[in-house]
């Protein structure tokens, strides 16, 4: 690795892409299409550390925009959960740059918290729950969707004119789509009106009848990506 010869293609812009597992299938055809473009693309596990690392790299000017696919650090970090060691940085406007952040709710149907079928905590025994290994994933209920899509809505308005926001219809996550556990479009049809209710008039968003991880959003996404950063 110190004697390899390779260098990174300083003609290619670079895109950020977070991703987390409920919405892989989506990243790697986001991925896909983006490089189809001619962009590189660099992905961070929204784990917290890595949605921090992210906006860390924005701000020494390493990317020419941001796929901010995997919003789901905001929902784990109201509630605690297992990817929400974030701090305020977190979408915020990047310090001295301008750079285009195309915002999707991904993940934001759910927050990841440590326990099983086992030893559900007595305050999440009548939610939809998604279980899946030492962790499970709860449906975040009205009064959580309505405080993130506040905290979403703040911070993108900081930076209007470089943020654009698509919203998938059939689903956020892998667990949010028809028959999934998590399937519930009236509390994203909630959390949208909340979010439309609370951001600046000129930031816009656009809805399209897919579920995250379907290729033809990812097209959608990469091409929004692409005209922002033509645009800039």
């Amino acid at each position: 690795m110190v004697s390899s010869s390779w260098k990174p293609d300083e003609n290619k812009k670079r895109i950020a892409l977070p991703f987390f597992g409920f919405i892989t299938p989506g990243a790697e055809a986001a991925r896909q299409a983006l490089e189809a473009r001619g962009y590189e693309v660099v992905a961070f596990h929204a784990n917290g550390t890595g949605g921090m690392a992210m906006e860390e790299l924005a701000a020494e000017g390493y990317f020419s925009g941001i796929l901010d696919l995997a919003t789901h650090e905001l929902a784990d970090h109201l509630l605690d959960g297992y990817c929400g060691d974030i701090g305020p940085e977190r979408l915020e406007p990047v310090p001295g740059q301008s750079i285009p952040r195309l915002v999707v709710p991904g993940g934001l149907d759910c927050a990841v918290l440590e326990f099983t079928r086992h030893n559900i905590p007595k305050q999440y025994k009548d939610r939809k729950i998604f279980f899946y290994d030492f962790r499970s994933a709860i449906r975040l209920n009205q009064d959580e969707s309505r405080a993130l899509a506040a905290q979403l809505a703040e911070k993108v308005n900081k930076d209007a004119s470089n943020i654009r926001i698509l919203i998938p219809l059939k689903g956020w996550s892998e667990a949010d789509r028809e028959e999934g556990p998590l399937y519930d479009p009236p509390m994203n049809m909630f959390f949208t009106e909340c979010l439309k209710a609370k951001l600046y008039h000129h930031i816009q968003i656009t809805e399209v009848d897919h579920h995250i991880n379907d290729p033809a959003f990812a097209e959608i996404a990469s091409q929004m990506m692409h005209q922002m950063i033509r645009k800039k």
